[in-house]
């Protein structure tokens, strides 16, 4: 699905309360701010909570920030090899109850960054979290440019 399109790729999680959504935030603003030469980017959001991330609920994750958004989960083995090809670390981290003892709920502590992948599935740029949306899409558009 992806060969062929440049894409725009972002690890997370769907009960992330802060960072995840404004990362896919800003990835949908950037895609609306190119306009048609943004017609072309898949912007894709890979779970790494699939445990909690069931496909169904990645699919009505996602269509909250674009139409275009693509959402994939998969086993922990699929999982564990993504991150290891994108070099992203995750690691979840659990609540503690008055005792200092780990609950049930947890976040998942993992790196930031976006990745824009060229047709080919090669890596080509990656953006910090924190980058705005103008940022992102004039760089996009830049490098989409060039020869």
């Amino acid at each position: 699905v992806l060969l062929g399109h440049y894409s725009l790729i972002y690890f997370g999680f769907t009960h992330c309360p802060d960072i995840c959504p404004l990362a896919l935030q800003g990835i949908a603003e950037a895609l609306d701010t190119l306009g048609p030469a943004g017609d072309g980017i898949l912007p894709v959001f890979i779970t790494l909570d699939p445990e909690r991330d069931t496909p169904e609920v990645m699919a009505d994750y996602v269509a909250n920030f674009h139409p275009r958004f693509i959402g994939l989960n998969g086993s922990l083995e699929q999982i564990e090899a993504a991150m290891q090809q994108y070099k992203v670390y995750a690691r979840k981290a659990f609540a503690k109850d008055a005792d200092g003892n780990n609950t049930d709920h947890y976040l998942v502590d993992h790196t930031g960054f976006t990745y824009l992948m060229d047709p080919s599935g090669r890596y080509a740029h990656h953006f910090s979290k924190g980058v705005t949306a103008q940022a992102m899409a004039a760089h996009i558009k830049q490098f989409m440019a060039a020869p």
